[in-house]
């Protein structure tokens, strides 16, 4: 008997089947083709063979169109389909990168992360009223939760009754800075916090462990800048926020790359914030004497203040910087070098308007304010500390001043007199000019839905 002209075999072309699978494995797919087939015999001859791609787009996706994805006049529902799951694949290859560099480079390794491909079920955010963006869906439906009943607790780490990928820190004093990225089930919590205390019903994306912190979607574009910018909320004051990326695929790029190219610092097992190469970030590195100082600033948006009927020195903003101290690897400079011990400071802090100088002896810090340098072998020296300015714009210049060692000498962690020592001892490390400033595309923005009380909160 002749087949129906609207059967399942005269409803899909002979190229179709390849076309589908070449984007969804048939494992993955055959539900969603049968799915498909069900609707479409009754309408194909009417609307084409185009017309079974929207059909599997809202199979595949949880909507047709988004606030930042919608369908081209000019673009069939194939290419539509094709360039949006391309997009999601984009989004699963960066947070596969991520996690597999970030366990290459981190002592403690995370692992569970990254769901199943054949699980592409759209996590349902059933406190989320608004529509979500198709990034946010991109990165959750390739992001999984970890079960709690099988989470490995780690005693450095923050209790998490559900546990977040941890992508980098950032330590100086006594703070830790754990940055995470949220998981779906994590949302909720820094959602109606986010809500409650600075007034933006915005989508919570990542979170500084134990501190009142997340950077956050702006779903419902409040700022005005579109639904994907990604912002810095911080709990000292809540009257500004900090743009931080125009969108999450950029920002996951940018920690994408600096992982890559192997540009993050590591440190006792940790990944820092600070880069390796301190010139990319506004930095400066300098060499003299066979002592190398590499030193680079990140503005803190924690401990910014900005509100002045609550803090009478605002506005003031927090720049977090880090030296490193070594002896230069260059042969050449190894041949310059002899043990010596740093005696004192001096740093000159400028802009177009100012300028002072901070100096006094050894570093500030609590232990090893003297650092001594015995051999080319000794490990690096770090050192990091904060400096509080009332403007975006300053530069950091100056240099240590340092002696030589007297030979089969035993140097200690004590002060010393420079005006006793032997002037033949003493030289002078410069460190070269670097910025207190914020990133290319980063400012501070006013949040238009703060009030006063909740600085107090």
């Amino acid at each position: 008997m002749e087949k129906s002209k609207n059967s399942f075999t005269c409803t899909f072309d002979q190229n179709l089947i390849t076309i589908l699978v070449s984007y969804l494995d048939f494992q993955s797919a055959f539900q969603g083709l049968s799915n498909v087939n069900k609707q479409v015999n009754s309408y194909f001859v009417d609307n084409g063979v185009d017309y079974i791609w929207k059909l599997l787009f809202t199979t595949e996706f949880s909507a047709y169109e988004y606030p930042d994805h919608k369908k081209a006049n000019d673009e069939s529902n194939y290419q539509y389909f094709k360039r949006s799951f391309m997009k999601f694949k984009v989004f699963r290859e960066l947070l596969k990168n991520i996690f597999e560099l970030t366990n290459q480079k981190r002592s403690k390794k995370q692992y569970g992360f990254l769901r199943n491909y054949e699980d592409r079920e759209v996590p349902q955010f059933h406190y989320i009223e608004e529509q979500i963006t198709f990034e946010i869906e991109c990165l959750f439906k390739n992001l999984n939760d970890q079960d709690p009943c099988n989470m490995v607790l780690d005693p450095d780490e923050e209790h998490e009754y559900f546990s977040n990928f941890k992508l980098h820190t950032m330590s100086f004093n006594n703070y830790n800075l754990q940055t995470v990225l949220l998981t779906s089930s994590s949302i909720l919590n820094f959602r109606m916090i986010l809500q409650l205390k600075t007034g933006i019903k915005g989508f919570p994306f990542t979170h500084t462990n134990r501190y009142r912190q997340c950077n956050f979607i702006d779903l419902n574009n409040t700022f005005g800048m579109g639904n994907n910018t990604v912002f810095s909320m911080a709990g000292t004051d809540k009257s500004h926020v900090l743009l931080i990326a125009p969108n999450i695929e950029t920002y996951l790029s940018r920690h994408y790359s600096l992982l890559k190219d192997d540009n993050l610092f590591i440190h006792n097992g940790e990944i820092h914030q600070f880069t390796k190469n301190p010139l990319v970030n506004n930095g400066s590195v300098s060499t003299s004497n066979g002592l190398k100082i590499e030193v680079q600033a990140q503005i803190n948006h924690m401990f910014c203040r900005f509100d002045s009927s609550l803090h009478e020195d605002a506005p003031k903003y927090s720049f977090v910087y880090q030296m490193r101290i070594s002896v230069d690897t260059e042969e050449e400079a190894q041949n310059n070098f002899v043990p010596c011990k740093l005696l004192q400071r001096h740093y000159r802090i400028f802009n177009k308007n100012s300028s002072r100088i901070v100096a006094g002896n050894g570093l500030s810090c609590q232990n090893k304010k003297f650092p001594i340098f015995n051999q080319p072998t000794d490990p690096v020296f770090i050192y990091t500390n904060v400096l509080e300015m009332n403007d975006l714009d300053y530069t950091v210049e100056g240099y240590f001043t340092l002696r030589y060692l007297k030979e089969g000498e035993k140097a200690d962690d004590t002060a010393e007199n420079v005006s006793d020592v032997d002037p033949s001892l003493l030289f002078k490390v410069y460190i070269n000019p670097f910025k207190l400033c914020l990133p290319e595309g980063q400012e501070f923005i006013k949040n238009p839905d703060f009030q006063g009380h909740m600085n107090y909160e």
